[in-house]
């Protein structure tokens, strides 16, 4: 009887060696689809990435176009008040830079191709305080409200980004 049960037990193994071999194939192919789908999900994380880095490129750079000529309008004005006050209100202007210094032009500023920089000046009003005011107060003649924007196409549409400043006579 002893020889009975250990003839049986060797196919008893390979029984559930098949079975294991059944086992690991199923894990393999489930293991596989859902790295298929971790891939997938990479790949279309990646588009959505790339899709709003392309979209977000052109207002960094039109931001940081518009906070260098803010910067530009401090190198004019160090260079003279009568520059910037001399500006009309209102009036859209544009810079130009000679290669060694920033002057101010009538001629529309080009960027790249694609950006269209200008800036306007506007006279600054205080109240009794000599605190600036956006209404009523008297109109300080040593301070100017300058406001630089910059459009540019994207998508069909022109957008724009703009910034503001006061700039005094000191």
């Amino acid at each position: 009887m002893k020889e009975r049960f250990l003839s049986h037990r060797p196919a008893c193994r390979n029984f559930n060696s098949v079975k294991t071999r059944g086992m690991s194939l199923a894990e393999v192919v489930v293991a596989s689809g859902i790295a298929a789908l971790m891939l997938v999900s990479i790949a279309q994380a990646f588009a959505a990435y790339e899709n709003a880095q392309s979209r977000q490129s052109p207002a960094i750079k039109a931001q940081l176009l518009s906070e260098e000529g803010i910067e530009v309008l401090h190198l004019v004005r160090n260079t003279g008040w009568n520059v910037l006050s001399s500006i009309p209100a209102g009036t859209k202007k544009y810079f130009y830079f000679s290669g060694t210094t920033w002057s101010v032009t009538t001629t529309p500023e080009i960027i790249d191709g694609v950006f269209y920089r200008s800036f306007t000046m506007a006279s600054a009003s205080r109240n009794s305080s000599f605190n600036i005011v956006s209404s009523g107060g008297m109109v300080d003649p040593q301070t100017l409200l300058a406001t630089v924007s910059v459009s540019y196409p994207i998508y069909g549409a022109t957008s724009s980004v703009s910034y503001s400043d006061y700039f005094f006579n000191y």
